[in-house]
């Protein structure tokens, strides 16, 4: 997924389990569309699974899974504050950098 302060993009389609739906959408400011299945790893795991056993034999069987029950989260916040929260988070992402040396290695023992 692409995070960009200025992409014309109206909705996210999210998959995974690693983001707060909610935090995002007030932060971008779009729709974000999520399955209810976010274990998407395990899902394809499990699709190949049945491709190789034979519970499916073409891709076009797999077109309903993962559609139904999917929850849609709507942005509230107003231009202001997703502007600060945007500047905040661009903050927080460069005052993460610069803290390992990749230099220096650690010993194992």
């Amino acid at each position: 997924m692409c995070v960009c302060r200025y992409n014309p993009t109206y909705w996210v389609r999210h998959v995974g389990i690693s983001s707060p739906n909610h935090k995002l959408t007030r932060l971008l400011g779009l729709e974000i569309d999520r399955p209810q299945m976010r274990e998407t790893t395990a899902l394809g795991a499990a699709i190949a699974a049945g491709f190789a056993v034979g519970v499916w034999r073409e891709f076009s069987e797999l077109k309903g899974i993962n559609r139904g029950d999917r929850t849609t989260f709507v942005p509230k916040s107003d231009d202001a504050t997703r502007d600060k929260l945007f500047t905040n988070w661009e903050k927080a992402v460069e005052r993460s950098k610069g803290w390992l040396d990749n230099d220096r290695v650690d010993d194992e023992e």
